[in-house]
C-alpha cells in the first residue's frame, strides 16, 4: 500500500528519511514526558523555553502531546508513539485536504510503499480539540477539567478509533519520496516530461496520474495538475502539450523557470521570439518542441519592448511539433538572437 505524507520543513527536499529527520524533537520530548503525570509538572513544561526552543512547537502543542504520550507509555504500551514515528493520510485527497488545512497548501507532499502490518490508523479530531482547548485557554494556568478532558480524549484516541479524521501513525522509519520528484523530471523536446509523452490518450494520461497520485481539475481538453498543465488536442484526442512552472517544475540543460534569456541563449545556442498577443515565448532553435513563456516586460514607458536579455522565464512546455497551427498558435516572430 502507498502512504502519503505531508512536510512543511522539508517541503523542497526530494526525500525524507524518517530515521534521522526527527531524532532531535524526539529526543527532547521523550525526556519530558513523566511531567504529565500531574498538572502541576505540566504547568511548569508550558513556560520551558528550552523545549520551545529544541522542537520549534507552540506550547499547547507540546503539552497536548505530552498527555497523549504518557497515557500511552501507561496504558497502550503496544501502540506507536506520536512523539517516535511518522504520520501520514492514507491517500492522496487527504493529503491535499491536510495540507490545505494545516500547511496553508504550502507543504511538500510526499509519498512511501508501506508495510501493512505497520499502520496503524486513529481519530486526529481527539488529538486536534484538546491542543486547540489549551490553546484557547491562553495563557491562563492548565485548569484541572481541561487536564482530565485531555487524558479522556487521549484513552479514546489510543483505542485505534476510526472514527473522525483519520490519521496514520506507521510503526517505521521509512524514506519518503517528494511526490514532485517522481514524474516531472526528465524533459524531452517534442517528446514529453517524466512519464507523460505527446501523444497518449486522455486514458493513458490518467493512469498515469492515477499512479503517480497527482491532484489535478478536469476540463475536456486541459487538465490542470499542481503548477502545471495538460492539453490535449481536439482532433486526436491525444496529449499535445505539456506546461510547467514553479520552482520544482524541473530544467532542461540548466534552463528553467528563473533563467534569463541571455542564459537560456548561452546554454541551448540561437533562439527565436514570438509573440501571441497574449503571451512572449522563446523557441531554442536546435529543440524544437520545446518553448519558454517570457514574464511580462514591466516597463514604465511605452516603447512596446516585449523583452530583453535580463528577462526571465516563468514557464516552459514540450508540445507536439506536429500540431497544427489552429490548434497550437505560438504567434509571431518578434525577435531572433541572429539578427541582433
Amino acid at each position: 500500500m502507498k502512504l502519503y505524507h505531508v512536510s512543511g520543513f522539508h517541503k523542497d527536499e526530494s526525500s525524507i528519511d524518517f530515521s534521522k529527520s526527527a531524532k532531535p524533537t524526539r529526543d527532547s520530548m521523550l525526556e519530558q514526558v513523566q511531567q504529565a503525570r500531574n498538572i502541576r509538572l505540566l504547568r511548569d513544561v508550558y513556560n520551558n523555553s528550552e523545549l520551545l526552543s529544541a522542537t520549534g512547537w507552540e506550547p499547547y502543542r507540546i503539552v497536548a502531546e505530552l498527555i497523549f504520550e504518557y497515557i500511552r507509555e501507561n496504558e497502550y504500551p503496544d501502540s506507536p508513539s506520536r512523539l517516535v514515528y511518522p504520520f501520514f493520510s492514507k491517500n492522496f485527497d487527504d493529503a491535499i485536504s491536510f495540507n490545505r488545512e494545516y500547511r496553508n497548501g504550502e507543504g511538500g507532499i510526499f509519498f512511501s510503499e508501506a508495510d501493512a502490518t505497520k499502520v496503524h490508523y486513529y481519530d486526529m479530531d481527539l488529538f486536534t480539540e484538546v491542543s486547540d482547548a489549551i490553546r484557547d485557554n491562553g495563557d491562563a494556568p492548565l485548569t484541572e477539567a481541561l487536564y482530565i478532558h485531555a487524558q479522556k480524549n487521549a484513552r479514546e484516541y489510543w483505542k485505534t478509533s476510526k472514527d473522525g479524521t483519520t490519521e496514520i501513525l506507521y510503526a517505521g522509519f521509512p524514506t519518503v519520496t517528494n511526490i514532485e520528484e517522481t514524474n516531472m523530471k526528465t524533459i524531452t523536446p517534442g517528446v514529453g516530461i517524466g512519464n507523460y509523452r505527446i501523444g497518449m490518450t486522455q486514458d493513458e494520461v490518467e493512469a498515469q496520474l492515477d499512479s503517480e497520485h497527482l491532484h489535478f481539475d478536469q476540463s475536456e481538453l486541459r487538465w490542470d495538475i499542481a503548477d502545471g498543465f495538460l492539453a490535449f488536442s481536439a482532433a486526436k484526442g491525444t496529449l499535445q502539450e505539456i506546461g510547467l512552472t514553479g520552482a520544482k517544475a524541473g530544467r532542461f540543460h540548466s534552463v528553467g523557470v528563473g533563467t534569463t534569456v541571455r542564459q537560456a541563449q548561452d546554454a541551448l545556442g540561437a533562439y527565436t521570439v514570438r509573440y501571441d498577443g497574449l503571451d512572449v515565448l522563446l523557441h531554442p532553435k536546435a529543440y524544437p518542441g520545446l518553448a519558454f513563456e517570457l514574464a511580462e516586460n514591466d516597463s514604465d514607458d511605452d516603447s512596446g519592448i516585449l523583452y530583453n536579455e535580463q528577462t526571465k522565464i516563468t514557464w516552459f512546455f514540450v508540445y507536439d511539433v506536429d500540431a497544427p497551427e489552429q490548434e497550437l498558435y505560438h504567434g509571431d516572430i518578434v525577435g531572433d538572437s541572429d539578427n541582433k
